[in-house]
């Protein structure tokens, strides 16, 4: 059985990825328009609303 190597892995996934990230907005611009953001997981959500009142809302998570 060949050695496993998790932190090399994890680290060349993370280079690849942000390499192949970048190769592709660069070439296609309605790709480059697309933002992303991480969407982390729980019960709740907390957000910070734009705007002049910049309310704080927290609020549950819908069942889909």
């Amino acid at each position: 059985m060949l050695p496993d190597f998790p932190e090399l892995k994890t680290e060349l996934d993370k280079f690849i990825g942000a390499k192949l990230r970048t190769k592709i907005r660069s070439r296609d611009s309605v790709v480059s328009q697309i933002r992303a953001f991480t969407q982390h997981e729980g019960t709740n959500q907390r957000y910070k609303q734009l705007g002049s009142d910049g309310n704080i809302v927290e609020e549950g998570f819908q069942l889909m």
